[in-house]
């Protein structure tokens, strides 16, 4: 059964799960808290995983999915799978996980099923080898817009 409480400062009301714990939180502190979970996400990220989090709340609409669990992660992330390389999925999964954690409140590192297919999909991937200049690279190439 949920719980509401009211606070004598401005009013804020609290929904709390428990019910031997009424939690009756400020709205100065509720301030705090919700600045301290913005700061979760990195800032040059944030809209990267923001998009993740729509794409999958979006996915939910089309499959007409109601709620999280591990069954609607799996599909998901499965899904995603298909057409993406496991560096991709990978990403996109931690994305997703730590929105979930922010947003809904829900730790889907515990669903260790997901992290065994990812590690599963993963198996003899091979990451792309990034080229590097070399010195005579880099000498070749301030010689040439030298001239």
């Amino acid at each position: 059964m949920r719980h509401l409480c009211f606070c004598e400062i401005k009013r804020t009301r609290i929904l709390e799960d428990n019910d031997e714990n009424e939690v009756c939180v400020p709205s100065a502190v509720l301030d705090e808290a919700l600045k301290a979970m913005n700061k979760v996400v990195p800032v040059k990220s944030k809209h990267s995983y923001g998009k993740e989090y729509t794409n999958f709340c979006e996915w939910k609409k089309r499959k007409h999915a109601k709620g999280i669990n591990k069954r609607i992660i799996f599909a998901y992330i499965s899904e995603w799978s298909k057409n993406a390389k496991s560096s991709s999925v990978l990403s996109c999964y931690s994305q997703l996980k730590k929105m979930l954690s922010v947003k809904e409140n829900i730790d889907v590192s515990r669903f260790h099923q997901v992290s065994i297919f990812l590690k599963q999909e993963s198996v003899g991937h091979r990451p792309k080898k990034s080229k590097v200049f070399t010195v005579e690279n880099m000498e070749r190439l301030l010689d040439i817009s030298f001239w």
